[in-house]
């Protein structure tokens, strides 16, 4: 994606928004995703009967039709896709069928026109997006078609998703078997489903108006993958909710390569300390730092602040008393620390006035130089420990 693709989605999404719409229609949701380099296929979007049979020459035989009317959103539900239609003949019946059929079936429905486009061939995906209050997008991936409803076999993650974390997706649900080929069928390459995947987690992140988003079918084979419908709905989105989700990065949390530890000493049964020996003995290989008042813990040398640290970490361990811990997240926040794990008691468990106005601590607040250049405090992960 370029930044160019992105002042195009951000341009049409403030369209839609000014017109007051939160249903994106099907041709444009996939013109949206199109400036993000993910793969649509080529379809036309037909307000007349001869529009449509030209489109269709251009196209060729066989051809897909799809009826296209903001009151609906499910065309199969209610007979609006018809694929294979084969001949002039054969559309000038659908394309009546779908403008006049539908609307006597269905009384609100107004039908736009409908959408002319190849027909695409290969194993059926399904992508779709939604967002929790808490953590932002929430990314599906599963077999497409009916099997979505049919199996519920569907892997979750949170958006933006890393490569890493896509693949982990693609090769987690059952019907992975599928993918790789049955019965001299042709398989997919985990590569093209993880790209669509981290580039639509990016899209979602990218532009927090958007609610849902279902793509359904990717049709997808070898390493060629394309969209041939997908369904978008807006709501309203806040700089905050921007604020909090655009860079939860849970790769830096889940498999962070340097993890500090603030609080550790020589006695024997420091939580720290223990968990410095425990991590190590599990066999991790990343960098592990110790930030204490002594000059050294068992083997590992000791700095006195965050900042003193030479690499920036991924998550910073607190084994400190509650008085502690606002200075250390202010180290925190000023070093641009993405995760920050608080094992302490003393908070709002107490029940106290003073406990719960340290655990609603604004952040941002603590330090107006923040190495990070972009103003985002660490994520906090609190443990009452007694």
């Amino acid at each position: 994606m370029t930044a160019g693709g992105f002042n195009e989605a951000r341009a049409a999404l403030a369209e839609l928004e000014r017109q007051g719409r939160t249903f994106v229609l099907e041709h444009e949701a996939k013109e949206i995703l199109h400036t993000y380099g993910i793969p649509v296929i080529q379809d036309h979007f037909c307000t007349s009967e001869e529009e449509a049979l030209k489109a269709a020459r251009v196209v060729g035989y066989p051809v897909v039709v799809k009826v296209v009317s903001p009151q609906i959103s499910h065309k199969s539900d209610v007979r609006g896709v018809r694929v294979g239609v084969a001949s002039e003949d054969e559309l000038r019946q659908c394309y009546r069928e779908m403008t006049a059929g539908i609307v006597e079936r269905l009384d609100a429905a107004s039908i736009l026109g409908v959408l002319i486009e190849p027909v695409a061939k290969g194993c059926e995906i399904f992508i779709g997006t939604s967002r929790d209050p808490h953590f932002g997008p929430l990314m599906m991936f599963g077999l497409g078609g009916v099997f979505v409803e049919v199996l519920k076999d569907i892997s979750y993650g949170l958006a933006p998703l890393t490569p890493s974390e896509a693949e982990r997706m693609v090769r987690e649900i059952r019907g992975r078997p599928i993918l790789q080929g049955v019965r001299g069928g042709r398989g997919v390459d985990d590569g093209v489903l993880v790209d669509v995947l981290v580039k639509v987690s990016h899209f979602v992140t990218d532009f927090p108006q958007v609610e849902e988003m279902d793509i359904n079918p990717l049709f997808a084979e070898g390493n060629r993958a394309v969209v041939t419908d997908a369904r978008l709905l807006l709501g309203q989105a806040t700089a905050q909710e921007s604020e909090n989700h655009q860079r939860l990065d849970l790769e830096k949390l889940f498999f962070p390569r340097s993890v500090a530890v603030v609080g550790a000493t020589t006695e024997r049964y420091n939580r720290g300390r223990v968990w410095l020996k425990r991590v190590q003995e599990a066999g991790y290989k990343g960098n592990l730092y110790v930030v204490s008042r002594r000059e050294q813990v068992d083997h590992w040398p000791t700095y006195q602040r965050i900042s003193d640290i030479p690499e920036l970490v991924d998550l910073v361990m607190l084994e400190v008393g509650r008085d502690a811990v606002p200075s250390v997240l202010q180290d925190c926040v000023a070093r641009g620390v993405p995760w920050v794990s608080i094992h302490a008691s003393g908070f709002s468990d107490t029940g106290t006035d003073a406990g719960v106005e340290l655990e609603e601590l604004d952040l941002l607040a603590l330090d107006d130089d923040r190495t990070d250049g972009v103003g985002h405090p660490p994520r906090l992960l609190c443990s009452a420990l007694a």
